[in-house]
């Protein structure tokens, strides 16, 4: 779920919530996620976004942090309906509570994300975007290898 709201021309202002559940998982694990957005648009788009990630179980209560997401968002027009939206991105965890500082104890706080997604507009409501994505999290006494990953998917956009 997301809302936005223009605040001025090149000023965006966004809001949402995320609902997080591994049915399949040994221990049924839940997750909310409310987060709000900034969007300053120029030739390239800076976006400042704030994540709140909070496991609801007790068992799980060392996965709650504050998440920090500054990116920068270039979308290049390739035709009428079709646009390749190129991103950077740093992430910032910051744990909130005794259990997730524990949990967090200067490794996987910090990430990187590089994607491009090439993005159809179906309708003046709907986009589908396949993307690939590579991104980095600092492990502690991991090898450069053992922090990177390269993966792919389909976003699917409807606005109502």
């Amino acid at each position: 779920f997301g809302w936005e709201q223009a605040l001025a021309d090149d000023l965006t202002l966004g809001a949402g919530l995320a609902l997080y559940f591994y049915p399949l998982a040994t221990d049924t694990t839940v997750y909310l996620e409310p987060s709000a957005t900034v969007t300053y648009s120029t030739d390239v788009d800076l976006r400042l976004g704030l994540f709140y990630y909070y496991g609801i179980q007790d068992a799980i209560e060392y996965d709650r942090y504050l998440y920090v997401n500054p990116a920068v968002v270039k979308s290049v027009e390739l035709g009428e309906a079709l646009s390749l939206d190129l991103t950077g991105a740093f992430g910032l965890k910051v744990p909130t509570g005794d259990a997730a500082k524990a949990a967090y104890d200067k490794t996987n706080t910090m990430d990187a994300l590089v994607s491009a997604a090439l993005s159809y507009s179906i309708n003046d409501g709907m986009t589908v975007a396949p993307k690939v994505n590579f991104g980095w999290t600092n492990i502690d006494r991991a090898d450069f290898a053992d922090t990177v990953m390269t993966y792919g998917g389909v976003d699917f956009e409807w606005a109502l």
